[in-house]
């Protein structure tokens, strides 16, 4: 049964990935005590955020998803990198029509992480697009 075979031979990658990753995590925190307390809390950041978008696909609560990701960052910031999840929050806030909240959060994004300062002018050239678009819809 070849699919049998590649779940015990995915599982047996996975555990040794897993083996791998708790040495290094073990040997980090004895040699590097801040390093590990970094990466624990990314790691704990990126289980929340997982959490969160796997609730959201379930129950499609568009409020309490955009609720989670306002605490993510009103305490801080994202503890990893990725453009898709910085932008995360602009385009819950674009799929709720809250074209103000989106722009004012993308040009917090452009301020404060200029490695995205060319995406956040695209999402703002985006949104200001859909708003001039609402605004038209709504006078008619």
């Amino acid at each position: 049964n070849w699919k049998a075979v590649i779940e015990e031979h995915e599982r047996k990658m996975n555990k040794e990935t897993s083996d791998k990753n708790d040495a290094f995590m073990k040997d980090l925190k004895k040699i590097d005590p801040e390093g590990y307390k970094a990466l624990k809390t990314q790691d704990q950041q990126i289980a929340a955020v997982q959490k969160a978008r796997d609730k959201y696909s379930v129950d499609k609560n568009l409020d309490s998803y955009i609720a989670f990701w306002e605490i993510i960052w009103a305490n801080g910031d994202l503890k990893f990198e990725g453009a898709r999840w910085h932008f995360e929050l602009s385009d819950l806030y674009i799929k709720a029509k809250r074209y103000d909240d989106a722009i004012a959060f993308v040009t917090k994004i452009k301020k404060n992480k200029p490695t995205y300062a060319y995406k956040s002018d695209a999402y703002i050239k985006k949104i200001e697009e859909l708003k001039a678009k609402q605004a038209a819809k709504n006078n008619k």
